[in-house]
């Protein structure tokens, strides 16, 4: 996007947005030019969870799925129609804004001398937006872009996209294919904008600017292309990523300036800055999402409201359960597992003792009676002991736990990922060979059959593999792989949280900020 909505590691989805508040929903920090009040943000600046910096003129998406525009408003740009909700990704342009709603389809105002508003038949299956200088994009399921507006073509084979970027004369689309990620570009090259450096691969998000592009490596490295100078010929510098080129998980890209995003939550501005649009106010800290507008800059800071106390291997003797409905009510109870004593403690339902410091918990319906048991693995001999149902020696000190449903009987089977040769073992079930020594592994349902598949998840390289399922690309290495099932459909989608910034991001589902560094997703 040329004054994209907040550029994010993980492929462009959708900014989830649901009824009530948002923990981690944050407020807007914006510099740089401001003739026309594009860094004005509007009380009360709560509750955002997504930015959009146009060229004189700024978007926030509220968690209640609603949006605020601010700054040059001649087209109409600033005013999202009604009804004003059910809204999940924004992006703003030159003079035109584009929304994607929760139902998958899109909304555009503006200014329309282009039709860069008029979205074509059939509005939906899209996942992400991007509005440009006159022309719109829209990122389908299936991996396919829509373009219209001034520009309407899109290189063959148009297939495999997971983002896309607009600019003002060129555009970006970042391609997962096989083991391989790369950036398609086209448009005007006349500042080789279009010249994606070698090697082309390892990409994990894209932005277009003016006449220059930015590319994020799996690395956490930014690549840079096109144009140096300003309009006039004059050096800025937008394309000189300042050293160290490390620890980046976002990029944006506007006129004649670049920004990047730390893991830290630090802000790193380069480029034109005679409007001090590359001066981060101070603090410089707590950012979770940035977007360059035509000659300023927008923040999105994480919410005030503070985090739980995280519980992590810094917290010694604890662990997160998940997706345990342990009194067989249909509903999923709060509970942790004291590794320090053994202690069971489901909120509600009960407090027991089963385990030690040593053991793995496993619970899971190993008896098929709709009631999540209790249940140690402990990996120095092998045993699987499921509190009141059985016990069982099955793997080694060198595995990792699996149990899930395998065959589609309705009761949890044992099973075990041995990662020095890939193998699958489980128990009465099957044994296959699957992935490697670097891959973190993530069972579950995702065709729907009442069976748990084999998946892996390969950080290098954002792959999901799902043995006789699916391959896809979904994240970086920076990101913890959160599978679950978050349509309500039976499938579990592929997910991945990031904490660097509080980022759940599900494919085809949601997006939203949840969290921090220090917390550990509860998913299942």
């Amino acid at each position: 996007m040329r004054y994209a909505c907040c550029f994010l590691v993980v492929s462009l989805s959708l900014f989830c947005v649901g009824s009530g508040s948002n923990a981690n929903a944050g407020s807007i920090v914006g510099w740089g030019w401001n003739f026309s009040g594009p860094c004005d943000v509007p009380e009360p600046n709560t509750g955002f969870i997504a930015i959009a910096a146009g060229y004189d003129y700024s978007l926030g998406l509220k968690a209640d799925g609603s949006i605020v525009g601010w700054g040059f408003n001649f087209s109409g740009q600033c005013d999202a129609p009604e009804p004003n909700t059910g809204f999940i990704a924004v992006s703003a342009g030159y003079e035109h804004s584009l929304g994607l709603k929760s139902d998958g389809s899109i909304v555009g105002w503006g200014k329309n001398n282009y039709g860069q508003c008029d979205v074509p038949s059939p509005n939906t299956g899209f996942i992400a937006v991007s509005a440009a200088g006159g022309t719109s994009y829209g990122l389908k399921s299936s991996g396919s872009i829509v373009a219209w507006g001034r520009y309407t073509a899109v290189p063959s084979p148009n297939t495999y996209f997971v983002e896309v970027a607009g600019g003002q004369w060129h555009s970006l689309g970042l391609r997962h294919f096989g083991d391989v990620s790369s950036i398609v570009a086209w448009g005007e090259n006349n500042y080789g904008q279009c010249d994606v450096p070698e090697p082309n691969t390892g990409f994990i998000a894209v932005a277009a600017g003016l006449y220059h592009s930015l590319g994020l490596r799996s690395n956490t490295s930014i690549a840079a292309w096109g144009c140096n100078t300003d309009n006039w010929g004059y050096y800025a510098g937008q394309c000189d990523v300042p050293e160290p080129n490390t620890g980046f998980i976002a990029v944006a890209a506007a006129d004649y300036h670049s920004l990047g995003l730390k893991s830290d939550g630090l802000i790193i501005a380069w480029g034109r800055n005679d409007f001090w649009q590359c001066d981060v106010p101070s603090p410089n800290t707590g950012f979770i999402a940035i977007s360059g507008g035509g000659w300023f800059s927008l923040g999105l800071k994480s919410g005030s409201v503070p985090t739980p106390t995280p519980i992590t291997t810094a917290t010694p003797g604890y662990r997160v359960l998940a997706d345990g409905d342990y009194n067989g009510n249909g509903t999923s109870d709060i509970a942790i597992f004291r590794e320090i004593s053994g202690l069971w403690a489901i909120r509600g339902v009960t407090r027991v003792y089963f385990g030690s410091s040593s053991d793995i918990p496993v619970p899971g319906d190993y008896n098929g009676n709709n009631t999540t048991d209790i249940g140690i693995y402990r990996s120095g001999s092998g045993l699987w002991a499921i509190k009141g149902v059985t016990r069982a020696y099955f793997g080694s000190s060198s595995d990792t736990a699996v149990p899930g449903d395998y065959n589609g009987d309705g009761e949890c089977e044992m099973g075990i990922f041995r990662n020095s040769s890939g193998l699958w073992a489980v128990k009465g079930v099957t044994r296959v060979y699957f992935g490697s020594s670097s891959d973190t592994i993530v069972p579950g349902d995702y065709d729907g059959d009442g069976t748990w598949e084999t998946g892996i998840f390969r950080g290098s390289s954002g792959l999901w593999a799902i043995r006789g399922v699916t391959r896809s690309y979904f994240g970086s290495g920076i990101d913890q792989p959160i599978p679950g099932n978050y349509k309500g459909d039976g499938r579990d989608d592929i997910g991945i949280y990031r904490g660097s910034s509080g980022l759940w991001a599900i494919s085809g589902v949601s997006r939203v900020y949840f969290g921090g560094s220090g917390d550990v997703p509860v998913t299942r």
